[in-house]
């Protein structure tokens, strides 16, 4: 059975294990992606960005998990590099 971890500092991040699920909350998220709030709820009602876990049953607090994050930022980054001029308007 996979273990669920929360961390609420993006430094206190540890390595992991494949069989590990992590959970992050939006302080982290905020962080690793250097969006601010607006554009991240923004992004997520669009279907641009992964949608968060909710922890508690009135959806009072959420987190992400880290892996789907870490693919949207890899996903933006081959975007970049496949770009012809460099960097995207998009």
């Amino acid at each position: 059975m996979s273990k669920i971890l929360e961390f609420n500092d993006a430094a206190t991040l540890p390595g992991g294990s494949d069989n590990e699920l992590r959970l992050i909350g939006l302080l982290v998220v905020l962080a690793l992606t250097s969006l601010g709030k607006t554009t991240l709820y923004k992004l997520i009602a669009s279907g641009d960005f992964p949608r968060p876990v909710p922890l508690t049953e009135d959806g009072s607090r959420v987190a992400w998990l880290y892996h789907e994050v870490q693919e949207w930022i890899s996903e933006r980054a081959s975007k970049r590099v496949s770009d012809v001029g460099g960097l995207s308007d998009e």
